[in-house]
């Protein structure tokens, strides 16, 4: 299981600037970084900005040989089609517990610019069960507070047969877009997606049916909560969960 985490800063012209986390419920933060408080993987993200140049990933660990730098990066404020991710599933680089977590970016450009990381770091990724995979839709007409992860209220346009149910992909859409993620009751890791801003887009295909394992159960009296990341306020959000019938 993973759990969806973000940096951002509105900065520009800087050379390696210490990146802002987002608040999370689940990580603690210290010095201005991610504290995670037991042993987690990167496993992959996504970076990106207009003036984004650089990011790097530095941690007392990673400090003992190198703390790699992280790529690719987009050169735009948003996902948007097809983004370039950065997918280490199979190589994924550990995060040691009880040690700050610092994002490095360097950036260029004049004015106030955003440059945004959205990262999966966690223990595992479980595998899904065998079965159809089927898609339910809804919307959410909830205000997404700017640079938060705000809980939205989605209207699902049907109602599913009473039984088990397991997610193992999504999409998101509203016009600011970041990222969205699930909250199941009972599990503590919160994972999810890169969103995307237009209904014509397509995301990472790995996203949609299953390649990034089990995100979390649930059952019919226990649907799972959706969170959204923005850069700028929306009320206008379109989500799709894809899921496995277990039981």
């Amino acid at each position: 299981m993973y759990h969806v985490v973000g940096y951002y800063t509105t900065q520009s012209a800087v050379t390696n600037v210490d990146a802002t986390p987002m608040t999370d419920p689940i990580l603690a933060i210290q010095n201005g970084h991610y504290l995670p408080h037991v042993q987690l993987f990167f496993y992959g993200g996504w970076f990106g900005g207009t003036a984004l140049s650089r990011v790097v990933m530095d941690t007392p660990r990673s400090r003992q040989v190198v703390s790699p730098t992280l790529w690719p990066i987009n050169p735009l404020a948003h996902p948007a089609q097809r983004p370039n991710i950065i997918d280490r599933r199979q190589n994924p680089f550990i995060l040691s517990a009880v040690e700050e977590v610092r994002m490095l970016m360097t950036v260029g450009g004049t004015g106030t610019i955003q440059s945004t990381g959205v990262m999966f770091w966690g223990p595992s990724i479980d595998p899904i069960p065998m079965g159809d995979i089927y898609s339910i839709h809804g919307t959410s007409t909830t205000p997404a507070n700017i640079n938060t992860w705000t809980q939205i209220t989605v209207n699902w346009d049907q109602n599913l047969p009473a039984g088990d149910y397991v997610v193992v992909g999504s999409q998101h859409q509203s016009p600011n877009a970041i990222a969205h993620r699930f909250v199941f009751r009972d599990q503590v890791w919160r994972p999810g997606f890169l969103s995307v801003q237009s209904l014509t887009q397509e995301t990472e295909r790995g996203y949609y049916y299953g390649a990034w394992g089990r995100l979390g159960r649930f059952n019919t009296y226990t649907f799972p909560s959706v969170e959204v990341w923005c850069d700028t306020a929306d009320a206008a959000h379109d989500i799709t969960m894809n899921i496995i019938r277990t039981m």
